[in-house]
């Protein structure tokens, strides 16, 4: 509904296949043991294209993570 009026496109909103969940308290679990990687990012990095988006979200978090820049856009040539 909000699309037809105008108030959402593709500049704020994207819409995801899959699922993904976790037990009560297994990702903060993950996190503890750097399973994760988190970073303070501005939220309109989230509408950012997805062949750049890798690349730009490495720019929020420290330089030792550099490298992961490089890594191959489809995992599958890793």
């Amino acid at each position: 509904m909000l699309v037809h009026k105008g108030l959402l496109n593709n500049t704020n909103i994207k819409f995801f296949i899959g699922s993904s969940g976790w037990a009560p308290g297994q990702l903060c679990q993950e996190i503890s043991f750097n399973s994760w990687l988190v970073s303070n990012t501005p939220s309109v990095f989230l509408f950012t294209s997805h062949l750049e988006m890798w690349s730009e979200a490495l720019g929020f978090v420290d330089q030792r993570y550099e490298v992961w820049k490089n890594f191959p856009r489809n995992p599958d040539y890793n």
